[in-house]
């Protein structure tokens, strides 16, 4: 796990969006479509709107954007977390095929998750996304995978319990999360600086230690925690 630290969020989020949109101009240089995963929250829609406005200029080229995790709510409602990323890529100069978890009103729960894995293995066709960008979370949470709970293997799983309301959600899994060209995990502000602490002592009960072990992660922080040969700068 690679350790940048910043001087603040705006450098972060700066930072992580030119990985970001070098991984997602690199498949459109292959030819090929980029698929992109972004998270919910403040972060996540502040890391959204940057990206977006990057990408204004006008090409012929398909950006599919999938998304972590979401309640299981309403498109209407104002606790989903999807609805203000979509807002900031309506007027990008790309196609942008936006890829919604269902609601209560199209389908139940478990439905929704076999529904968004489906739509999954046929958008991707075997591929990996080009890039995920995650916020964790104080607890440790990233996604809606929660410390202290068994790690699900399948691609989309439902949650009916979550420990931050509200407790019916749908997300990806580490497996699915790990399967990516560039992954991005931002830890920002000082509450994270505990769970920056267990993460670097390799605390199995975390999600993101687990992430770590299956795929490489670029964790960008405004902390100043661990040793020297475990942090870069930008």
């Amino acid at each position: 796990m690679q350790i940048v630290v910043v001087s603040d969020v705006e450098e972060a989020l700066s930072f992580a969006a030119d990985s970001i949109l070098d991984s997602i101009r690199s498949a459109w240089e292959r030819g090929a479509a980029a698929h992109l995963v972004l998270s919910g929250g403040r972060t996540g829609s502040a890391m959204g709107a940057v990206i977006a406005r990057h990408l204004a200029d006008p090409r012929p080229d398909v950006l599919h954007l999938w998304f972590s995790d979401e309640r299981f709510v309403e498109h209407e409602n104002s606790e989903r977390n999807d609805t203000a990323i979509i807002d900031d890529f309506a007027d990008v100069g790309c196609s942008v095929s936006i890829h919604r978890y269902s609601t209560p009103s199209e389908m139940d729960l478990p439905s929704a998750a076999i529904s968004y894995a489906r739509d999954l293995r046929l958008g991707l066709d075997g591929r990996d996304f080009d890039a995920v960008v995650l916020s964790v979370g104080e607890d440790g949470h990233i996604a809606s995978v929660f410390p202290d709970r068994p790690f699900v293997v399948d691609d989309v799983f439902a949650i009916s319990d979550s420990p931050k309301p509200p407790s019916e959600r749908l997300s990806l899994s580490l497996a699915r999360i790990a399967r990516t060209r560039n992954c991005i995990v931002l830890a920002l502000g000082e509450p994270k600086a505990a769970v920056l602490m267990r993460t670097l002592a390799k605390d199995v009960k975390l999600p993101l230690v687990a992430l770590s072990q299956m795929t490489k992660i670029s964790l960008i922080t405004d902390q100043q925690v661990g040793n020297d040969d475990a942090r870069s700068q930008p």
